[in-house]
């Protein structure tokens, strides 16, 4: 037996956001990847995308780094928020995800050359990779999908966001 210790290993979906910004999903978060979305409302404020029923807001935690107005891709995802409730919504994406592999001695910090990264992945990453010389945060997409995570991603991004209709009380 090789005297190397066992590292653990995980399945993650590599987002590929718009803006040319990486990050990953775990593997049990993405329910299903969407080419040409039909999305209701702007991009940069309170886009919605209506899915199996249910009206979803579409959350991009790259927002802070770009001002793309096209998602030619989305995938639905679901998480649990602080508060432990089940949230669904969908990324906008650039291309379809790729299904990767990552183990510990891939692990690294989430990307802090400026500000803006720091805010964003600071507050919405759980740990990142290596992906060769790129460092790929890990979204806690509980945090980016719960109302508080999707205002300060506003903010951040200098966009005045509302809640999603699906959200107003009944």
């Amino acid at each position: 037996m090789s005297s190397e210790a066992v590292q653990d290993t995980e399945r993650a979906w590599l987002l590929p956001l718009r803006g040319g910004v990486r990050a990953a999903a775990a593997e049990y978060e993405l329910l299903e990847v969407i080419p040409q979305p039909r999305l209701e409302g702007d991009l940069g404020d309170e886009a919605t995308l209506a899915w199996r029923d249910r009206l979803l807001p579409v959350v991009d935690p790259a927002a802070p780094f770009h001002r793309e107005t096209e998602a030619p891709w989305a995938a639905v995802a679901r998480a649990l928020d602080p508060e432990g409730t089940v949230v669904f919504a969908a990324l906008p994406l650039a291309a379809p995800p790729q299904a990767v592999t990552v183990h510990d001695g891939l692990a690294c910090e989430p990307p802090q050359g400026t500000l803006r990264e720091h805010l964003v992945w600071s507050q919405f990453a759980l740990g990142a990779f290596r992906d060769g010389a790129t460092a790929v945060p890990i979204l806690d997409l509980g945090r980016v999908f719960s109302a508080p995570g999707r205002a300060r991603l506003a903010r951040y991004a200098g966009a005045a966001i509302h809640r999603c209709p699906a959200e107003a009380p009944a």
